[in-house]
């Protein structure tokens, strides 16, 4: 499944499997409601049955080794370890590279959170959908970004993050470049300049050359778009669902260019506009970032 884009979460217990189809649809999942109830003891649930649970290995000596499930949301030593670990690389990513851009993509809430894989009419597993799709778009942003910087040494980093109602999103920071599009490289068979290229081909209109903010955005917009659409069809095929379909009605329904994103530039570890909090803070913090619009600075 990996090849194509998906992946398979096989090990989901009755509680987990209840939990995943119950806020399935939801667009709000609060305090006080019955989903948010119901999730929340099926959370407690979910954590018990692990602490009882155990993982069974045998080696080509038929001898068997017996350890306890650990996950994320069991064993606090495993997250402090994991928050260290992102902690150092973030430290030492910012020591290194003075640059870098903070890439905010959301998956609109009409598709499912999960797809049940069946077997004779019994769940056997689930395909994370929302998971699927912006991690493919974000393959795609990738190395569209590497394209444009050719030749520059570029890491990443990212966070998943769901929000209370279910819609997931994704922060990523990319090191060692100051914007997202290349201004000072030719592009195309023409050797035409940055801008001129993408306006014609995102088909936008050419705005004033000192824009560049409010044009980069618009490709970028134009450019997400287009990679979830070709996402989509792929996805949907294997799948058996109509996929690009919804997503297409709910773009002109909002009229929307393209999937919501957000695009930052930070430099020497702080976001380019004044802002209170570094964005090392924000990102281990683990909470989005609400900027005011003289604030937020787009490239």
């Amino acid at each position: 499944m990996r090849k194509v884009g998906l992946r398979a979460i096989t090990r989901a217990n009755k509680y987990r499997q209840r939990a995943l189809l119950r806020c399935q649809y939801k667009t709000a999942i609060h305090l006080g409601t019955a989903e948010y109830e119901d999730i929340a003891f099926l959370y407690e649930e979910n954590i018990k049955e692990w602490d009882r649970s155990v993982l069974a290995f045998e080696n080509d000596n038929e001898e068997f080794m017996v350890m306890k499930v650990r996950t994320r949301f069991n064993d606090k030593k495993r997250v402090l370890m994991k928050l260290v670990k992102d902690r150092k690389g973030l430290k030492n990513a910012f020591r290194k590279y003075k640059d870098a851009v903070m890439i905010t993509l959301t998956v609109p809430h009409i598709f499912p959170l999960v797809v049940p894989l069946k077997d004779k009419g019994r769940i056997i597993g689930f395909i994370p959908l929302q998971d699927s799709i912006i991690t493919q778009l974000k393959k795609n942003m990738l190395a569209w970004i590497r394209k444009n910087w050719k030749g520059k040494e570029i890491k990443t980093f990212t966070a998943y993050e769901y929000h209370g109602d279910y819609i997931l999103h994704i922060h990523i920071l990319v090191f060692g470049i100051p914007y997202l599009i290349n201004w000072s490289r030719k592009y195309g068979r023409r050797g035409e300049d940055a801008l001129t290229y993408y306006s014609r081909k995102c088909n936008i209109p050419l705005p004033n050359k000192e824009n560049k903010t409010l044009i980069s955005k618009y490709v970028f917009t134009a450019l997400l778009d287009m990679w979830l659409q070709r996402i989509l069809i792929r996805l949907g095929s294997i799948l058996k669902m109509n996929l690009l379909e919804v997503y297409v009605n709910y773009e002109k329904k909002q009229n929307l260019q393209g999937p919501i994103n957000e695009i930052h530039r930070i430099k020497k570890g702080k976001w380019w506009a004044n802002h209170r909090k570094t964005q090392l803070e924000n990102i281990q913090a683990g909470r989005r970032i609400e900027m005011l619009p003289h604030q937020m600075n787009t490239f």
